[in-house]
């Protein structure tokens, strides 16, 4: 997907001062899209939906991610508010959600917030759900991770910097990504030269802050979100999963959509974390739209 620079690279100013990073992708005149990245990511994430749909993809750094202001002691409830200013700014009065794996809460919590007139539909892909929801299907190290950010929180922020925070700046690190790849459906994946790219850039873009987002976003992860799934008003929400997935696996997916009202939940065979995004995108955004 061909994109100018200057539509990837936009800030808006919010109402308390603080900068709100986003790219757009698309027609200015088709659907609008609003797009909540995963976890670490950032709004170039968007980029690997890159499809024949005529929608208008808005993907928003969250707060302390590539372009937009940290902020402190910030909630999942908080999102809904930067969102609708900037919908505002944008003059959009009707749109669609898709969210992926970390950027479910959000999306929801915006499900929650805005009117069934103004957000018709909402897609969780892949989607993490609250810690009550349970880890059954999800991999060793997923729940490694899990219980340490739940019981030992201090051990995150050295585990980041260590990590995380130096691969991203390898200047290999498609290279990276493209050689991790262990099950021979993220390999192939991997093999899109553009696909592994524009993952690499959107990861790089989420730590040109530093790691404190990801610390804070991980503390998150496995608290409550503020709210009760029942209380999302939205009239279609569609959840979907690949049975491969062992990050978000699809049983989070099954009861996260049991919770929510008017949704639906597809399981797509032989798909994994990666792959679901890369093979189903158009069905997906077409559902949405």
């Amino acid at each position: 997907m061909e994109v100018e620079q200057t539509q990837l690279n936009q800030i808006y100013t919010l109402s308390d001062g603080r900068k709100i990073g986003f790219a757009q992708y698309g027609p200015s005149d088709s659907y609008p899209i609003i797009y909540c990245h995963g976890t670490p990511s950032s709004r170039l994430e968007a980029a690997l939906w890159d499809t024949d749909e005529n929608v208008r993809i808005i993907s928003i750094d969250r707060p302390g991610f590539g372009l937009s202001t940290f902020q402190d002691n910030r909630t999942v409830l908080d999102w809904p508010k930067d969102v609708s200013e900037l919908l505002d700014h944008l003059k959009i009065e009707q749109f669609s959600m898709i969210a992926v794996s970390g950027g479910t809460a959000y999306a929801l919590a915006c499900a929650r917030h805005f009117s069934p007139t103004q957000l018709k539909s909402v897609a969780i892909v892949a989607g993490m759900g609250p810690q009550s929801m349970g880890l059954d299907g999800m991999c060793f190290g997923q729940k490694v991770t899990f219980f340490f950010t739940t019981w030992t929180p201090f051990i995150i922020r050295p585990f980041i910097n260590t990590l995380y925070l130096p691969l991203s700046k390898k200047p290999d690190l498609a290279d990276i990504f493209r050689k991790s790849a262990t099950c021979e459906v993220d390999k192939k994946v991997m093999q899109d030269d553009q696909f592994t790219n524009d993952f690499a850039k959107a990861f790089k873009e989420s730590f040109s802050q530093g790691s404190e987002a990801y610390v804070h976003e991980s503390k998150l992860f496995v608290a409550e979100w503020g709210f009760s799934l029942k209380e999302v008003q939205c009239q279609h929400v569609n959840f979907y999963y690949g049975d491969k997935d062992d990050i978000t696996p699809a049983a989070m997916g099954h009861k996260m959509s049991q919770s929510v009202t008017n949704s639906n939940i597809y399981i797509f065979k032989e798909e994994t974390h990666s792959s679901i995004i890369y093979n189903h995108k158009r069905q997906i955004i077409h559902n949405v739209k």
